[in-house]
């Protein structure tokens, strides 16, 4: 974060030759349009007041005791840091603000109402079942401030592997006028499989809640081909209407960017609208050509 202000200060002086007198920087998601604001110290002013604890006896998550396990931090962006712990590539996610508190509550319910489901099952790894049987990238652990008051400094989760969104603006950014790409890393067969972990969740009651490019990621793993994950369940986007309409919005997302062959697209299109008037997964499903895949 300090990066971020950091550029928008020395770029600000460059231009004005002064500092700018702010306290409030509004831009958008990809950095652009940026303004300044003043605004009194007790309206921005977000310090943590609230807490959220873990409780031992109702969570099956392991609880680290501080970050220091953590090594290898590189910021990612607001309140989210790549890292290594135990020799795995992670994510750790934090509580920098209150807001934060009510998001990373509900990715922690959201993980513990699936293994629930999960319940009875043959498996006993958890993690595992997760992301095949939904789709979903695990939390591995929950780290604390301290152990003594178990109060959550934030989740850690295995690192997931780069967005749908940043896969096509790395592809469009390298290529040269006027190409128009389209990403070549993905596969009906893997868009499917995310479909069917969606309708996975809506059978236990679990809504995502902000299904898009930027929280589905196309996570690889040793001897297995790559799979596209859902991470961020922690926020209900304003005016979601709900996961089969997103993911409805996904698909035709696909079908405008994504390389694919023969009638792809269309089926694509097909199942998106499906989704979006009638929210019936198996129905959308059918439209997939498994043979073709």
């Amino acid at each position: 974060m300090s990066r971020i202000v950091e550029r928008h200060i020395t770029s600000y002086y460059h231009s004005h030759g002064t500092i700018p007198p702010f306290n409030v920087i509004n831009m958008t998601l990809d950095g652009k349009s940026t303004t300044y604001e003043t605004k009194p110290d007790n309206v921005v002013a977000r310090p943590i007041k609230k807490k959220l604890h873990y409780d031992p006896n109702a969570s099956r998550f392991i609880a680290i005791p501080g970050s220091t396990q953590l090594t290898d931090k590189l910021y990612l962006g607001r309140g989210v840091d790549r890292c290594v712990w135990k020799n795995r590539d992670c994510v750790f996610n934090r509580i920098e603000f209150d807001v934060d508190i009510e998001a990373i509550d509900r990715e922690i319910k959201a993980r513990e109402k699936l293994i629930a489901a999960m319940d009875g099952t043959h498996s006993i790894d958890y993690d595992d079942l997760m992301q095949r049987h939904f789709n979903v990238i695990p939390i591995l652990a929950v780290i604390l401030h301290r152990e003594s008051d178990n109060e959550i400094m934030g989740i850690l989760m295995p690192f997931g592997g780069p967005s749908l969104a940043s896969i096509f603006e790395s592809e469009h950014n390298s290529a040269e006028p006027p190409t128009q790409p389209k990403v070549t890393a993905i596969t009906m067969a893997q868009i499917q499989d995310l479909a069917r972990g969606v309708r996975e969740l809506s059978r236990v009651g679990i809504v995502h809640g902000d299904i898009n490019e930027r929280n589905t990621l196309l996570r690889s793993a040793s001897r297995e081909p790559c799979r596209m994950m859902l991470c961020d369940l922690g926020s209900v986007a304003p005016d979601y209407q709900s996961d089969a309409v997103a993911l409805g919005e996904l698909l035709l997302w696909c079908s405008e960017h994504v390389s694919l062959t023969g009638a792809g697209p269309e089926k694509l299109e097909a199942a998106a609208k499906i989704l979006q008037l009638t929210g019936k997964f198996d129905d959308a499903l059918h439209l997939f050509d498994y043979s073709g895949m």
